[in-house]
Order: C-alpha cells, then structure tokens, then sequence
C-alpha cells in the first residue's frame, strides 16, 4: 500500500484553458499539486494531445487522470485520441461520467483501447444502484482495464459514499471530494460539514486505499489561494494519517 495522491479538478473548455487559470497552474506546480482534467467529447475531437497537455507539462504539473461523459457511440478515432492522452499522462486513467445508458459492448469496446495503450478505465457511479448494476458488467470483463471512481457529490451521506467504496475496494481507483455547509457555500474539506472527509480518508486508508483523492469544487465559488489552501491541509492529512497507519 502506498499514500494516495491527491489531485484537483481543471476544467478545459477550449484550446486556450491555460490562459485564463495562469495563477492557478503556477500555484499548483510550485506545491507539486497533480490535476484531473475535466472535459468533454468536443475538446478532445478538435484539440490534439499536445494542444491539452503541453501547457501542464511545461510548467511540471501531473496529470492524473482525463474525465469525460460516457458516450458509447462515440466514434474509434475520437476514443483513441482520448487514451492517447492518458497514455502520455502521469497517471494514465481515463474517467468516465454520467455512464447511464452504456451496454456491455460500450463497455468492451473502451476496455480493448485501453488495453492496447495500457490505460486504466475507470467509471463514475452516480448512486449505489448503478454501481452495482456497473459491477456485474466489470466483472466480466478481463484484464484489469477498468474501475471505479467514486465522487462524493453523487451521494447523500459520506457513510453512503463509504459504503459503495469500500464493496468495490479492490476496483476504486479514484475518489473526488468536496464540502459544503448548510448554505451551500463552500466549506473547509476537514472540517465535518455536508460530507465528513476526515472519516472517509481515515477508513479508506485504514482498509488499503492507495489510489486517487481528487478535490472538487464549484470553482465559480472557490478563488485560487482558497483552493491551495484546502489542497495543502488536504495533502497534510492525508500524509499524517498514512504513516500513523504504518506504524
């Protein structure tokens, strides 16, 4: 088991991202802080992989995951690209949201590209029942391609979030926090509000968790210094808790 990487959500909404987040991706390269991109199926069709990545790896920031909506049809070329990018990426795990109306084939299909460029796949659950319907078609599918990534927002209570991570263990790869207070403004991650984080990162480590904590906020709610200083107590904690779990 190893300490969990900790990552935050970057939106990338057209080919010139990086220039409006110039404060945010400079404070996360000097405090070594990895990104999960968030995007959707028209970037990846009309950017190339160097026009999403060349601006992180310039400045040395990680990328640890790619997150787009789960589309089954979308065409072989586009998907390839898309694990193209994870491949060159630090992590190399492509995330798949709002996976609602996918079939088994979808899924097969996903997982042989991901193979082929040893990529990770992983799904993203939006309630205990769809992860157990997603389950029954993990299970069938050989070769350790695919996964889960659970995200906090997707479930009413941490014990609820806690209760769907810890039955799919072995295949959670990823897990994407957030909190807020009884106003819906954004809250302190370690400070038990809407979501009680500290209790979830001390189980999921307690039971071998070593994947990904991603953070995620509106970020139309949260400026940068306030993101950083989240992400920092988030990354101490988590540090603190791993090696009391060591001894």
């Amino acid at each position: 088991m190893s300490e969990p990487s900790v990552a935050v959500v970057l939106r990338v909404t057209d080919e010139n991202y990086s220039e409006s987040k110039v404060q945010l991706l400079r404070e996360l390269a000097k405090n070594s802080i990895a990104v999960q991109l968030h995007t959707d199926w028209p970037i990846i069709e009309s950017l190339g992989v160097g026009d999403i990545l060349d601006p992180l790896l310039d400045e040395g920031i990680e990328v640890m995951s790619v997150n787009v909506p789960m589309n089954g049809s979308i065409d072989s070329f586009t998907l390839e690209k898309l694990v193209m990018i994870a491949e060159e990426s630090a992590g190399k795990t492509v995330i798949f949201r709002e996976p609602l109306n996918h079939t088994y084939q979808d899924l097969k299909r996903i997982v042989d590209m991901c193979i082929t460029y040893k990529v990770r796949a992983l799904l993203e659950p939006q309630s205990k029942r769809q992860a157990m319907r997603q389950y029954s078609y993990i299970k069938r599918l050989i070769g350790g391609a695919l996964g889960f990534s659970h995200v906090e927002e997707h479930y009413a209570t941490t014990e609820e979030m806690l209760e769907s991570a810890l039955r799919f263990l072995g295949l959670t790869h990823n897990i994407t926090i957030t909190n807020y207070d009884e106003q819906n403004a954004p809250a302190s991650l370690l400070t038990p509000k809407r979501y009680n984080n500290p209790l979830l990162i001390r189980t999921l480590l307690e039971k071998g968790f070593d994947g990904s904590i991603t953070v995620q906020y509106n970020p139309d709610l949260v400026d940068t210094p306030t993101l950083l200083k989240e992400v920092l107590a988030l990354k101490e904690f988590i540090k603190n808790t791993y090696e009391r779990i060591q001894i």
